[in-house]
């Protein structure tokens, strides 16, 4: 596959920066969907809070928060092996 070429600015500026590999790319997506799929349980347990449901809040919240909590550093694991 084609790379990009660098963009104008980065040419000009005198930086000598390497494109991200396929590699790189690929763990940037992985720690960004981490965090996405973070938000969304987050906010699934959010909403089923608020639901006047027959839902044992005692357990909802605290799994809920586990899961959303190990998604965040999952993610944040991925996007620190980029530095």
């Amino acid at each position: 596959m084609k790379e990009k070429p660098m963009s104008k600015a980065l040419r000009h500026s005198g930086t000598t920066t390497t494109p991200p590999t396929r590699e790189d790319r690929l763990i940037l997506e992985a720690g960004k969907f981490s965090l996405d799929i973070a938000k969304l349980v987050f906010a699934g347990v959010v909403l089923a809070g608020l639901m006047k449901e027959d839902i044992d809040y005692a357990l909802l919240f605290p799994i809920g928060l586990l899961v959303s909590l190990i998604f965040v550093v999952v993610g944040f694991l991925y996007l620190s092996k980029l530095k």
